[in-house]
């Protein structure tokens, strides 16, 4: 949900902008719109707040009834079939039946999120957290759309949202936040948290390492933690190596930074001088020297790898912002899901 870390880590987020992933990326938006199915029961509301069919046999009953459960069906289908004026359409039908229902109101957002009506969004979130303050994923969503919209209360919607679940999306949505705006410890301390709760869930394993490498100024991995890096590095040096590349630079990026990991620089820096073509705006090599940065503080030589993209070496970030002033928007590059 964050600009180009949760694009580079692919927590939730596909570039819909990506016309050769259009499958993978009907397929993801049909997920989301069926997003409250797929959370834990502690993350739902309760079955008496009538807000969402989880675990409420009596409720899906009735939604069957009433003609929600056909209309959500309609939802998907048109998403896999690429008609989003249907699936919004369909959307509309269901929630006319049942206009307070957080869970239709956050596939709402959802989908006007995909079609960049932001203020729409914003709108049905702060609707679905009214009627439901107890859902986490209402909660996280209103973050990510309010720092979209530079509006404030961003941090204080991920942070509610990371209190009523912790899942790894919540944790990671908001170290990243946190991690843009100058708070690399607590960062570091969710995508530890985030990986843990995942049970080593790939997207999470770079991140949550070089945190924790930055914080203990050492790479140190245990056995389960390196074969989860190995992992990472084959299916990331497998895309890099495709023609062309599957989601460069960060395939390169990605597979580089396990390399670093795991001590293998020579094949790391050959990774990186790879991207190099690939390569189309500064912030990418920002991102790259970000993570880096991390890895110089726990011993690795950055130098050549600074040579290669032409990045300097950064004072270390600004203090954490206090409360007060926390929840002003940071200058940060362009903000898309």
């Amino acid at each position: 949900p964050l600009p180009f870390e949760l694009h580079e880590y692919a927590v939730r987020s596909i570039d819909i902008a990506d016309t050769s992933r259009t499958t993978a990326v009907r397929i993801a938006l049909a997920e989301q719109a069926v997003i409250a199915a797929k959370r834990r029961r502690h993350a739902e509301p309760s079955g008496a707040d009538l807000t969402s069919s989880f675990g409420n046999p009596a409720y899906q009953r009735r939604r069957a009834r009433n003609g929600v459960r056909a209309e959500l069906a309609s939802v998907a289908s048109a998403l896999l079939a690429g008609d989003d004026h249907e699936a919004s359409e369909a959307m509309l039908r269901a929630l006319a039946i049942e206009p307070n229902a957080a869970d239709l109101l956050l596939r709402t957002a959802l989908l006007h999120r995909r079609a960049g009506r932001w203020s729409d969004a914003r709108f049905a979130l702060e609707r679905a957290a009214e009627a439901a303050p107890d859902y986490a994923p209402v909660w996280r969503e209103l973050g990510i759309v309010r720092e979209h919209a530079g509006a404030p209360g961003a941090l204080r919607a991920l942070r509610r949202a990371v209190d009523l679940a912790g899942d790894f999306e919540a944790c990671v949505t908001l170290g990243l936040l946190l991690a843009r705006r100058g708070d690399m410890a607590e960062a570091d301390q969710l995508f530890d948290r985030a990986m843990r709760a995942s049970g080593g869930q790939l997207n999470l394993v770079l991140p949550a390492l070089i945190g924790r490498a930055r914080q203990r100024g050492t790479i140190n991995i245990n056995p389960f933690e390196r074969e989860r890096v190995e992992e990472v590095l084959a299916i990331r040096r497998a895309q890099a190596r495709e023609e062309p590349p599957t989601d460069a630079p960060w395939s390169f990026f990605d597979a580089a930074r396990a390399c670093l990991l795991l001590g293998q620089e020579a094949e790391a820096l050959a990774l990186v001088e790879a991207s190099v073509p690939h390569i189309t705006a500064w912030w990418q090599r920002d991102t790259f020297g970000q993570g880096l940065a991390a890895l110089e503080v726990a011993g690795v030589d950055g130098t050549p790898f600074r040579a290669c993209l032409g990045i300097e070496a950064k004072a270390p970030a600004p203090a954490a912002p206090d409360a007060a002033a926390e929840e002003e928007p940071a200058a940060t590059p362009p903000f898309q899901a």
